[in-house]
């Protein structure tokens, strides 16, 4: 997954974990935006792309889990 959300901590930006969990769930660039187009999708779109049922995310920042999210379901085919 590729996301246009800085991994490098920002001093200047203060953002709070929550603020920056949902930059990257909003904002996931596609393969394309790598060549040239500007198309960004959900953490969800992205998912249903591919049809991958689930994925969860953790994100590391100055050494400790900044935050951690699951996404999807855990069976596919249902709401759980």
């Amino acid at each position: 997954m590729i996301t246009s959300e800085p991994i490098v901590h920002d001093q200047k930006n203060k953002r709070t974990a929550a603020e920056r969990q949902a930059a990257v769930e909003s904002d996931v660039i596609t393969l394309e935006n790598i060549v040239g187009s500007t198309r960004k999708q959900t953490i969800q779109q992205r998912l249903d792309h591919y049809k991958i049922s689930g994925a969860s995310i953790a994100v590391i920042l100055d050494g400790e889990i900044d935050w951690a999210e699951g996404y999807g379901v855990v069976k596919p085919g249902t709401l759980t």
